[in-house]
């Protein structure tokens, strides 16, 4: 997966979050960046998000709702479009 960022500017390129089949939020997960990018900053905010499962999900019932999620952000340093490859940003 690539994405794309502007020098100085902070992007959000995913969301995390899991839910309960009730649509509560499940509180197991933990993410965690465990490498950082070379040309850039990266860190992990506490955000809510706009619930989307795909429609085979169970959950897909839960889509349009707000939940609470970590964000994923990334501000490049460099002042120009740059493009990154998510993969290396290591998350578990």
């Amino acid at each position: 997966m690539q994405r794309y960022a502007i020098g100085g500017k902070k992007s959000i390129f995913a969301n995390y979050y899991s839910l309960r089949i009730d649509c509560s939020p499940s509180g197991w997960q933990e993410v965690r960046i465990t490498k950082s990018p070379e040309n850039g900053k990266a860190r992990l905010t506490e955000t809510p998000t706009i619930i989307n499962y795909p429609a085979s999900n169970p959950r897909a019932r839960c889509n349009g709702r707000s939940t609470p999620s970590k964000a994923l952000e990334y501000t490049p340093n460099v002042p120009m479009l740059v493009m990154l490859a998510m993969t290396r940003l290591r998350l578990n």
